[in-house]
């Protein structure tokens, strides 16, 4: 028996809403796809526009629930936690990270800084053994604030 090619697929105003409800609770496309009868390409082709639609309402949803959050009078960890999301996401602000170097009494390096290097060992009192093999192969470092420093050569 002839595999006969299914009918072209017809969006009506009822599957419409069912994608657009469907993506904005944050259901899969191919569970959609599969409750509608038809496949995921087939769904992205006759409903982009509700699956778009679906997302910016989840994004907007979300970003007014971390907002208001973030806005609440009451401090608790998870609105410490949406300030710093809002100020990454919404105002553009991340994390930098500055690495200076510096003789032991804080004079800058001379020289080619891009050769020296920083060793943290992990001297957390759980591993002596370890610290002392590590410093016993290492060149010798010097150690400042808690930290190794390897010694940087002074400019000639």
């Amino acid at each position: 028996m002839p595999i006969r090619p299914q009918p072209a697929h017809k969006p009506t105003k009822a599957s419409r809403l069912a994608v657009k409800v469907g993506i904005s609770c944050g259901t899969n496309e191919d569970l959609l796809a599969l409750r509608l009868g038809i496949t995921g390409k087939t769904l992205r082709k006759h409903y982009r526009a509700e699956i778009n639609f679906g997302k910016a309402m989840v994004g907007a949803d979300l970003t007014e629930s971390l907002f208001k959050m973030a806005m609440a009078k009451k401090d608790t960890p998870a609105k410490i936690t949406a300030i710093i999301w809002a100020q990454k996401n919404l105002m553009r602000w991340a994390d930098r990270i500055s690495n200076e170097h510096a003789n032991a009494d804080g004079s800058p390096l001379v020289g080619n800084v891009t050769n020296v290097n920083i060793v943290t060992l992990p001297d957390n009192g759980r591993d002596p053994e370890l610290v002392r093999r590590l410093t016993a192969s290492a060149p010798p470092m010097k150690l400042i604030e808690g930290k190794v420093i390897k010694e940087a050569k002074e400019a000639s």
